[in-house]
């Protein structure tokens, strides 16, 4: 448990790095102002808006229309409903909203790690941890991603069964995986929380019966999910995960990248397997269960060898399983590594913070430029190999009042300059979208490099 004892080194340095992250994503994703109409799912926030929408009744048609496909997101739906028809379309409300659901879910595991009596330092680290990651930066700007729902009910849950709540965490826990499927294969962390935070050391079955209740409430999940049509799992197969490279990548280089020197540290300090306590050994077996399941069920879909807004629960994992198993002795070493993770926690929350707000701001000058090359050329066409960057684009072009007539923006859909691409035309190249060949370009094409991620082609008839 926490006390009010002198916080120590090792301690100070992980509450500044804390601290610096947070500050750092308030600056990036709430005070420096964007082109957030640019961001994938915006376009789709925008459809639920305007004159005439009955955002239920379209909430109703998205449910049945995913269920075509084999999925189930009643919960989603709903909060689109509430969120995108009741609230106000403002993309600065929008990023803290979702601030507010990651307080919410960062809130429900501190009660969760609590229970586990982590001292002042494992808490701090398994923070820093959780908040110093890929993900993260998916959840507070990605709109529209069930993830971070389901992530929320699910971390809920844990804290409700934690707690001494046990029967309370069933529903909590079926509301994430109503809000995305994939999250019924976390029902066994409730009987590690069982054996971790029960009070006999020889439980009867009855003990375990609200631990196995969620996992009889995947078990019918699946049935029902099975019985609807396969369209969305076509590409689900297990015999994926038995290839060792795509497995080892998805597990081993997120946490390299995200957590760095943290991991050293961990490593440096942990505590031998026999020294470990009870509620250690639950903890880190709740982590582990959050870490490989997660990590191979999307290789069974996927396969996915970075955190994005599909593995956000996953950092939670290791962040419990580094948390459990490490027993800081305020070494030399130590402190050089913790001073080495405070560094590097902000140099990476920094740069991807940079780089998120470069992108999208160079995205607004390419589109700016496309539509004055439009009011200067009759007839020109505009594409660009975003596979959903058409519809951004326009949007934000339609949005800003910048340009009077936003030109038609198409998805040119080829690695390679299509044939029937001639005439007059810009093409707004990404190379954060689908890659593009720039050696099918013909000769009269004049290239304005804008930043080391966007191009503009400009093709004119001489």
């Amino acid at each position: 448990m926490t006390t009010r004892s002198k916080w120590s080194t090792v301690e100070t340095l992980l509450a500044c790095a804390l601290l610096a992250v947070f500050t750092l994503y308030v600056y990036y994703f709430i005070l420096i102002p964007q082109s957030w109409t640019l961001r994938d799912d915006y376009s789709y926030v925008l459809g639920w808006t305007g004159p005439g929408v009955d955002v239920w009744q379209k909430a109703w048609w998205q449910l049945h229309h995913i269920m075509g496909m084999g999925r189930f997101q009643p919960v989603d739906l709903v909060s689109r409903a509430l969120h995108y028809g009741y609230l106000p379309t403002s993309p600065r409300l929008f990023h803290l909203s979702y601030f507010a659901l990651a307080a919410v879910a960062l809130a429900a595991t501190y009660r969760l790690l609590v229970a586990f009596e982590l001292t002042r330092a494992r808490l701090l680290l398994a923070f820093l941890l959780i908040v110093s990651n890929q993900s993260l930066k998916e959840w507070l700007t990605t709109l529209s991603a069930s993830e971070t729902l389901a992530t929320t009910f699910f971390m809920v849950a844990l804290a409700c069964y934690a707690s001494g709540r046990r029967w309370l965490a069933t529903p909590i826990f079926v509301l994430s995986f109503c809000s995305k499927e994939s999250f019924f294969i976390m029902c066994g962390t409730f009987v590690i929380l069982e054996f971790a935070l029960g009070k006999s050391r020889s439980p009867k079955v009855k003990d375990y019966a609200p631990a196995l209740l969620p996992v009889a409430a995947a078990f019918v999940f699946v049935l029902f999910i099975n019985s609807l049509p396969h369209l969305y799992t076509a590409g689900l197969s297990f015999s994926k995960i038995l290839a060792p490279g795509p497995v080892l990548r998805s597990l081993l280089l997120p946490p390299l990248r995200s957590f760095g020197p943290a991991l050293l540290l961990v490593a440096l300090s942990s505590a031998r397997v026999g020294a470990l306590s009870r509620k250690d050994l639950g903890l880190a077996g709740l982590g582990t269960w959050i870490v490989v399941t997660f990590t191979l069920f999307l290789n069974a879909w996927g396969p996915f060898d970075s955190w994005f807004y599909l593995h956000m629960a996953i950092p939670f994992g290791w962040a419990f399983l580094a948390a459990a198993v490490w027993r800081p002795r305020g070494t030399r070493i130590e402190l050089a590594l913790a001073a080495a993770t405070l560094a590097f926690a902000v140099l990476v929350t920094a740069n991807g913070g940079r780089n998120y707000t470069n992108y999208f701001a160079t995205a607004k000058t390419a589109a700016d430029l496309a539509c004055a090359d439009a009011e200067l050329t009759a007839g020109l066409k505009v594409f660009n190999n975003c596979s959903e960057g058409s519809d951004q684009l326009v949007n934000y072009l339609r949005l800003s009042g910048t340009c009077k007539t936003p030109p038609a923006i198409q998805f040119l859909g080829n690695p390679t300059l299509a044939a029937g691409v001639s005439g007059n035309y810009d093409l707004l190249i990404s190379t954060k979208c689908e890659p593009f060949d720039f050696g099918s370009l013909p000769s009269n094409v004049r290239l304005l490099r804008l930043d080391e991620t966007w191009t503009l082609a400009r093709a004119r008839i001489r």
